[in-house]
């Protein structure tokens, strides 16, 4: 009877035990489960300003759920949340683990990179005019910032070929410059093996000519100069003849960087009888203004000098009003360039002479918009904004307020370039043609970018009506985030959560292609 009673009591004891300890897991459990819904809902909130730390947030939920898992599974919480019948907030386990928590894991990494933030916006654009362009502009200037492996990354995605074997050329001089000549030989290598299947003369011509000057550039010259001579053997063929004067010319200057003068004169040459064969006035003139700005770069002022006054008579040929003042306002800037300011105001004024000669109002406008800006290059900003004032159109009356402002920004002065940006952007706002509008206020976004008022540029960008200039808007401000310089956290990320919002509102754009 004793021995029975010893057993039963055994028995009780140990039951009891289990009991407490199942009542003990299910209790831990239960308060690591209240924990991690009050994190989510605290989450939920901090979303509303920051997905990164939202994210910190959701990944300290998640410890304590995988927690639950792993050490209290036998407890009726664990056995509850896998089999989907306890709500996390108001997500099952597998829902938040699968879904929620790496959305905000990709809002939170776009948040806290730019450069990914920006290509992420491109990549996923639908429309595909400006798509591979843009991606190589990124991918260069991830490059630039010693982010190497990224942009090599982002110019796999380009589907150009020769747009992505130009940027693998871009890339490899980049790490040239950073003392990585090895990588920049296996990196041009590449892209001289992969050159074959491209049957665009241009492109050939153009990508040989890259190939040439970053051989230079890491001391294998003999290799330089054998692809100099197959850019000159495919530049042969390429048409129209504008693009070959200007693939000549870049010839021209890696011949001169690889010492070889007399090539170099030969290219030049051969680039001033192309630009001869054009009939178009116009274009001409502008192949010459090219032609005579690599003659700059090459040291030689006497050229420069009479090909800008052979550009200049072929100008003055021209029947087309609208056209000649184009033509000046090239010269002007090309005389300015080269450092010839006297000259370029005498053809300022001339070109204000023939704009206010022209009958039809629209065309008057342009040309007096056209004008306005090549005053602002010479400096005189007070005729420029005087000129200004009297143009009726809005559309071109913004467009001359806003390369003004680009103007201040390339003379450093970011304060007036944004006064003037505020300018073009009232006007832009009474501009009645939506294609017009939203070009002027993609414009208008990035002077607001340049001036380092990226604020007010996402502001801008929030008002284009066109997804692909809004997502072009958007990228380039995440780009200049990439900027050591721009280190204003609390502004950044502020941005680039309202961008994501933005982006989220369209319907072209999607997460699910995001990595």
């Amino acid at each position: 009877m004793m021995k029975k009673f010893l057993l039963f009591s055994i028995f009780c004891v140990l039951s009891s035990c289990i009991f407490s300890s199942c009542a003990k897991k299910s209790d831990q459990s239960q308060v690591l489960l209240d924990e991690a819904i009050k994190l989510i809902q605290s989450a939920k909130e901090t979303e509303k300003t920051s997905y990164s730390e939202a994210y910190d947030l959701y990944r300290q939920a998640m410890v304590k759920l995988e927690t639950i898992l792993s050490q209290y599974g036998s407890s009726s919480v664990a056995i509850s949340m896998k089999n989907g019948e306890t709500k996390i907030d108001k997500y099952t386990f597998k829902e938040f683990k699968e879904t929620v928590f790496p959305l905000v894991r990709k809002k939170a990494k776009f948040e806290e990179n730019p450069g990914f933030g920006a290509f992420i916006v491109i990549k996923t654009m639908r429309d595909t005019s400006f798509k591979d362009t843009t991606l190589s502009g990124i991918a260069k200037k991830f490059a630039e910032t010693g982010n190497f492996d990224e942009a090599l990354k982002i110019k796999d995605s380009i589907e150009n070929e020769f747009l992505k074997l130009i940027t693998l050329c871009e890339i490899a001089e980049k790490y040239a410059e950073n003392g990585h000549g090895e990588k920049a030989d296996i990196l041009t290598t590449q892209a001289l093996q992969e050159l074959g299947s491209l049957r665009d003369s241009y492109g050939k011509t153009r990508i040989l000519t890259s190939i040439a000057g970053n051989f230079l550039d890491t001391g294998h010259k003999e290799k330089a100069l054998e692809n100099l001579s197959l850019a000159e053997q495919t530049a042969v063929e390429i048409t129209p003849a504008y693009s070959k004067a200007s693939m000549l010319c870049e010839i021209g200057l890696v011949y001169r960087k690889a010492g070889q003068d007399e090539k170099a004169d030969e290219q030049m040459s051969n680039a001033l009888k192309t630009a001869d064969s054009i009939d178009n006035l116009t274009s001409r003139t502008r192949v010459l203004i090219d032609i005579a700005d690599t003659f700059q770069k090459l040291g030689k002022k006497d050229k420069v000098d009479t090909i800008l006054s052979q550009a200049l008579k072929i100008n003055s040929d021209a029947k087309d009003v609208s056209s000649r003042i184009e033509g000046l306002y090239s010269i002007v800037n090309a005389n300015v360039d080269f450092g010839n300011t006297d000259t370029a105001k005498k053809l300022v004024s001339k070109a204000f002479d023939l704009a206010n000669s022209i009958k039809d109002p629209e065309e008057k406008n342009t040309g007096l918009a056209k004008v306005s800006d090549a005053f602002a290059k010479t400096g005189d900003f007070e005729k420029a904004f005087e000129i200004v004032q009297t143009i009726e159109d809005f559309h071109s009356k913004t467009l001359a307020l806003s390369e003004i402002a680009s103007l201040y920004n390339q003379d450093g002065d970011k304060k007036k370039a944004y006064q003037v940006a505020a300018q073009a952007l009232e006007s832009a706002g009474k501009i009645k043609e939506k294609v017009f509008k939203n070009l002027a206020l993609f414009e208008i976004s990035g002077r607001f970018t340049d001036s380092d008022g990226y604020e007010k540029a996402f502001e801008v960008a929030k008002l284009i009506d066109s997804s692909t200039l809004k997502f072009l808007a958007l990228s380039n401000i995440a780009l200049e985030f990439m900027k050591p310089e721009n280190v204003q956290k609390e502004s950044i990320t502020r941005i680039m959560h309202g961008i994501i919002t933005e982006l989220e509102e369209r319907k072209e754009f999607g997460w699910e292609e995001v990595n």
